[in-house]
């Protein structure tokens, strides 16, 4: 069967809070499906290690099933997990002098983000560009080693520190989820942060200068946001606030069930009314 259209009704990757999705196309016909739970959460957690529970997710979310549909596709391995994922920055530099002469750590090496965002390739082929500027000069190899490192801060770091952010602030609203405090978290700040976002992905999608700027962004051609910061651009986002209305929070809509539906999906497929306990010691771990 042909692969199904990439501009359909529901998307084929989004956030509904307590769980993430997306479909990563392949080669003649292939595909994966990563969905990423935080582990606090023993229900999920369990679940998407199980190759039928696993399936039963992606079904009930619209934007994956025209992909997973039993009619459209066929599983080619088991369900694979993989945890313990850490936004990670090595320096090999101490007291502006490197720790070894000659030795230069590039890509996961040095530098790891989650690979739910998909940067590990191209932060490393920005990473080898850098060390292959910089062994072109006729420099010393403390020299070399440190403009390394100040030029690895200064192009890369602004990266890694957005990508730790959304970790963060995913976990933070996954946890809310979790212990059934969604509705009760409201703050202004949190608000306008959601407005202005929900502003800007409306402008991406209504503007073509706007949509090349975020295009920089996500393909890590400048510093993340770095296209916020044209007045052009924020003259477009600002009025896209103060007119797009619904139309701005409805760009951020992600259609799917409930965790608590999901749940109870799951639990009517196994029948028999087991429960797997939150882990709140994850939580807590999570929120400190």
């Amino acid at each position: 069967m042909e692969e199904p259209p990439r501009r359909g009704k529901h998307r084929s990757a989004g956030d509904l809070g307590y769980l993430k999705y997306g479909v990563f196309p392949g080669e003649d016909g292939h595909f994966a499906v990563i969905v990423c739970v935080p582990k606090a959460d023993g229900a999920l957690h369990n679940a998407v290690k199980d190759n039928d529970e696993f399936d039963a997710i992606c079904r009930a979310i619209p934007g994956l099933q025209p992909w997973v549909d039993e009619t459209a596709a066929i599983a080619t391995t088991d369900a694979f997990g993989m945890g313990n994922i850490k936004a990670e920055w090595h320096d090999y530099v101490n007291d502006d002098r490197p720790l070894l002469n000659n030795y230069f750590a590039v890509g996961d090496s040095a530098i790891r983000t989650n690979p739910l965002y998909g940067r590990g390739c191209s932060t490393g082929i920005i990473h080898s560009h850098l060390l292959r500027e910089i062994l072109a000069q006729n420099l010393d190899p403390i020299a070399r080693a440190m403009a390394f490192h100040h030029q690895s801060r200064e192009r890369l770091r602004p990266i890694w520190e957005a990508s730790l952010r959304e970790d963060r602030n995913a976990i933070k609203r996954a946890n809310r989820i979790l212990l059934d405090q969604e509705k009760d978290a409201f703050s202004v700040k949190r608000w306008f942060q959601a407005s202005i976002g929900d502003a800007v992905n409306q402008a991406a999608q209504t503007y073509p200068s706007v949509f090349r700027g975020a295009m920089r962004s996500f393909n890590l051609m400048e510093t993340p946001g770095a296209f916020l910061a044209e007045r052009k651009t924020q003259g477009l986002v600002l009025w896209t606030l103060l007119t797009g209305g619904k139309k701005n929070k409805a760009s951020r809509f992600v259609a799917g069930p409930s965790r608590g539906e999901m749940l109870a999906h799951l639990e009517s497929l196994r029948g028999t009314g087991a429960a797997h306990a939150t882990n709140r010691e994850w939580i807590d771990a999570a929120a400190s």
